[in-house]
């Protein structure tokens, strides 16, 4: 099972560089877009900085598609396919500023991506909020991966096909408990990331994919505790 890291965008190249170093003992990073539909550094500028100071492990480019045509999703795969990168598509929350472009969905990236390059690997995202039959839909799409959100416990996984699935595992700490409460998403402290690690691997899953929103000492940190 290969562990990933969420790596937020930064305001500075200098400060990207000082991050990874500091997660160095993650397979590789998912680097979200603009999360919560603000402004902030696009995930290629962050992508062709860690790839010039020699970071060689695995990078997963999320891209909103709110924001885009299908010009600039044909340049991204261009872009994915120089850099190594894989590509992750989502919708994405609503733009802060402007207006939604909304003109292409997941499986229209995806099937747009696989006729350029099927080289270039891509994942779609995948909620555990949906119904049943709505996630085994999505699991039988041509994506290479799927980022799987809002897993309460392992046994959420059962009955699903696990083998492309990287986990959203979202750390709480005493500095984002209450951020984590109000988007009512799931969540471990570090005292129990090793059980549901190790209940996690026991699912065959591809990966996991921590985050610990609003405090990096604690992504930082999380590495030892697995």
């Amino acid at each position: 099972m290969e562990i990933y890291a969420e790596f937020t965008p930064q305001k500075s190249l200098m400060s990207t560089r000082d991050r990874a170093a500091k997660l160095g003992d993650y397979d590789g990073f998912d680097i979200p877009h603009s999360p919560l539909g603000l402004p902030s550094m696009l995930p290629v500028a962050i992508a062709c900085s860690l790839r010039d100071a020699g970071y060689n492990k695995k990078i997963i480019l999320n891209q909103r598609l709110s924001d885009v045509n299908e010009l600039f999703i044909r340049s991204l795969v261009i872009t994915a396919k120089a850099l190594g990168a894989d590509l992750a598509f989502t919708i994405g929350d609503a733009p802060k500023f402007g207006e939604p472009v909304n003109h292409l969905d997941s499986e229209g990236a995806l099937k747009i991506t696989k006729t350029i390059d099927k080289g270039v690997k891509v994942g779609l995202f995948i909620s555990l909020r949906h119904s049943r039959e709505k996630v085994l839909s999505r699991l039988k799409s041509e994506a290479d991966f799927f980022l799987t959100m809002r897993v309460n416990r392992v046994e959420d996984l059962t009955g699903l096909t696990t083998n492309k699935m990287i986990v959203y595992v979202l750390i709480s700490t005493e500095r984002n408990k209450n951020l984590l409460d109000s988007i009512g998403q799931p969540s471990v402290t570090l005292s129990e990331l090793a059980d549901f690690m190790s209940s996690l691997r026991a699912t065959r899953v591809a990966g996991a994919l921590l985050s610990a929103p609003a405090d990096d000492e604690a992504l930082f940190q999380a590495f030892k505790y697995i």
